[in-house]
């Protein structure tokens, strides 16, 4: 929860410092991840004793009574397991989807290898180059877009990680109505993981 405070940070010099400290909030043992070659985590995600889908804190969903109050990316760290790791890997990709509509929130590529996670607020115009490349949403949005619902049904969510044969990833050329032209373009990466949750209004 000590990343839900002030958001006023160089995003850059916490990749480089905080690394450690950010670790230490993630169980990389629990359910099944220790038999993944990726493991993808959130410390503002309970996925080791919550239940299969859970909740992401307001703090990441948009307010419906003002959906133009733009909130800020959640944290995610992931994990290169190098166990008969047999793909050099060279970026990653990360995206965020609606499970049902399918509609992309979050879409960052060609992150650097040698970085592993995307800190607290990470999105919105304030990521080196050298860390990654944020691209268009499927609102038009080179940055996250914050779920927003007005009803009080529960809605489901996956993060996407995906670890990349190539440092870059050519993605301007497609259709974002859904995601469905995202996942057959990164259908030859090395291999990818996901992280689930859920969102309610």
């Amino acid at each position: 929860a000590e990343y839900m405070g002030s958001v006023t940070m160089d995003i850059e010099e916490q990749v480089r410092s905080d690394v450690g400290e950010f670790e230490g909030l993630i169980d990389w043992n629990c359910s099944s991840s220790e038999n993944q070659q990726l493991i993808l985590r959130s410390p503002v995600i309970d996925t080791c004793t919550g239940p299969k889908y859970p909740q992401m804190p307001s703090e990441f969903v948009c307010d419906p009574r003002n959906p133009s109050w733009q909130r800020v990316s959640p944290p995610v760290v992931w994990k290169l397991n190098p166990t008969n790791l047999t793909c050099n890997v060279q970026s990653y990709v990360l995206s965020l989807e609606n499970i049902e509509t399918k509609k992309v929130h979050w879409l960052v590529t060609d992150l650097n290898p040698a970085i592993n996670y995307l800190g607290l607020g990470a999105s919105g115009g304030l990521m080196p180059i050298r860390i990654g490349r944020e691209q268009f949403n499927s609102f038009h949005k080179a940055s996250y877009h914050a779920p927003c619902f007005e009803d009080k049904l529960l809605h489901l969510f996956r993060f996407y990680l995906y670890a990349r044969h190539t440092r870059v990833t050519e993605v301007a050329d497609l259709d974002f109505t859904n995601s469905t032209s995202l996942h057959e373009r990164l259908s030859d990466s090395c291999f990818f993981t996901t992280l689930d949750f859920s969102v309610t209004a």
